[in-house]
């Protein structure tokens, strides 16, 4: 970004600025970093000497970024699994009164693996969509194309523990509820 001086000043906090960027013509860069660095306070660093520079704050600031996205995602993922596991506990007298009527305890577990299918079909579905708008936007502003660059794995890395936390917090409390007297079931709600 270039600014002109005084608009540099105006938003500094010390007026000083700390860095400033030079263009040389093809060849005598090397002179002109030794000329700067014969200025007392001055360090002169050629392209790629500047990149590397900051090289290792960026990596550290990806990664401080990286474990704060884990993190939210680990609190998102236990209020899902929360909530499916509460949702399903609560279906404990429904599958009472299926075995009551005739369902086997095989029947219903397989009812609860279709919902299953389609619980977590539609999660990876909305997700998905709700999930493009600002990649499509952070694309478009990056490359200037709208179409978001993720990694295959990535994303199917996500699709995996998305279906797996779907699935266990489905399986679980049907297996338990499953495991009551019918009888016991239907009475206990």
């Amino acid at each position: 970004m270039t600014l002109p001086i005084d608009t540099m000043r105006e938003h500094s906090t010390d007026a000083l600025i700390d860095t400033v960027l030079v263009s040389t013509e093809p060849g005598r860069s090397a002179e002109v970093q030794q000329s700067l660095r014969s200025v007392a306070s001055v360090s002169a660093m050629n392209q790629d000497q500047f990149g590397a520079a900051g090289a290792d704050e960026r990596r550290t600031q990806s990664w401080v970024s990286i474990l704060t996205v884990l993190i939210l995602l680990g609190y998102l993922a236990v209020a899902v699994v929360n909530t499916l596991v509460a949702a399903t506990a609560e279906r404990s007298r429904e599958f009472a009164l299926l075995q009551l009527v005739g369902a086997r305890t095989k029947q219903v577990r397989t009812m609860m693996g279709i919902e299953s299918v389609m619980v977590v079909g539609i999660a990876v579905v909305v997700g998905t969509l709700i999930a493009l708008p600002p990649l499509m936007g952070i694309a478009m502003a990056v490359s200037g194309v709208p179409v978001p660059t993720v990694s295959p794995l990535i994303y199917g890395s996500i699709i995996a523990v998305t279906a797996a936390l779907g699935f266990i917090s489905i399986t679980i409390p049907t297996r338990a509820g499953l495991r009551k007297n019918p009888m016991d079931g239907v009475r206990d709600n």
